[in-house]
């Protein structure tokens, strides 16, 4: 397993965070790596997710994902991929510190590429996920 884990802090209160990242029509809005999420998040849901590839040249491919955890205010998870080959397991998980919200972002690779996932080319994804960071706390302030 790999992981990779980025974090921020949102002069937001969580009910409005939690709002946005549990709302699937809006993810294609604040992360630049979405280009859409179809399905309601609920455990134990299929989505359908359109993103951008985080390295190389941003080339879109789609993936089914399960909803594995959902819990309000708290953690949003979800899991795709090819089982054995690569999976990840995408989340957020929110922590109140009252006028403000610490969002803790990262997916956990699991699978045989995960050999091919450097430590360097782990790190050249980073970007992409504090994007997602950085977006979302820009359609927070809208």
């Amino acid at each position: 397993m790999k992981e990779l884990i980025t974090e921020c802090l949102l002069p937001y209160p969580i009910e409005a965070v939690w709002s946005v990242i549990a709302d699937t029509k809006t993810h294609s809005l604040w992360n630049p790596q979405i280009v859409s999420v179809n399905g309601e998040c609920r455990i134990g849901s299929c989505l359908s997710v359109r993103v951008k590839s985080p390295i190389g040249h941003g080339i879109p491919f789609r993936f089914k994902a399960k909803v594995l955890d959902f819990e309000p205010n708290r953690k949003l998870a979800w899991t795709g991929g090819i089982s054995g080959f690569l999976t990840g397991y995408h989340y957020w998980e929110l922590t109140d510190l009252g006028d403000m919200t610490k969002v803790v972002q990262g997916e956990r690779f699991n699978g045989l590429f995960t050999a091919f996932l450097s430590t360097k080319r782990m790190e050249a994804m980073r970007p992409a996920y504090e994007s997602a960071n950085s977006g979302l706390e820009s359609f927070l302030k809208r």
